[in-house]
């Protein structure tokens, strides 16, 4: 099956974890080219080099408009447009409810909900830009559904 013959897409989050898994499978059901962005720059170097020239690999904090906006025009300059986005970079600091810091929350939730916004955000305006119909999945962990004294934020 080759659902993504001839498209670009950008994983977030896609050095490890779901993320790798979904940049892995985009090659194999034929992507044209898939950009890994992630904030953890030897983990996606190590990435990268596994699947491929179909693969590159950018440097992004989710977190940071000013990345977000850099690796979508770094991806517009390499490949021309972007078909595909999962929007699947995010964190879960496991902390009791009774310690959590604000910085953590402002951590988890600069990531999980702002970093979300501004990637599906840069994206769709470069879809919207070239007329392109494309898709935008944002992905979550199993986390999202727990509750417990240790998944507060």
């Amino acid at each position: 099956m080759n659902r993504f013959e001839g498209k670009i897409a950008i994983v977030t989050g896609g050095a490890q974890g779901m993320g790798k898994a979904i940049a892995a499978r985009l090659v194999q059901e034929g992507a044209e080219g898939v950009v890994i962005a992630d904030i953890e720059e030897d983990t996606l170097k190590a990435t990268c080099e596994e699947p491929g020239e179909k693969v590159t690999g950018i440097v992004c904090d989710a977190r940071s408009k000013n990345s977000v906006d850099n690796m979508v025009r770094q991806t517009m300059q390499k490949y021309g447009r972007i078909d595909v986005l999962f929007s699947n970079a995010g964190v879960c600091n496991y902390n009791l409810f009774l310690d959590e810091t604000e910085e953590n929350w402002d951590s988890n939730f600069d990531t999980n909900i702002k970093g979300l916004f501004f990637v599906d955000q840069a994206v769709a305006r470069e879809m919207v830009k070239l007329g392109i119909k494309g898709a935008i999945v944002n992905t979550a962990s199993i986390a999202c559904d727990l509750v417990s004294p240790t998944t507060a934020s």
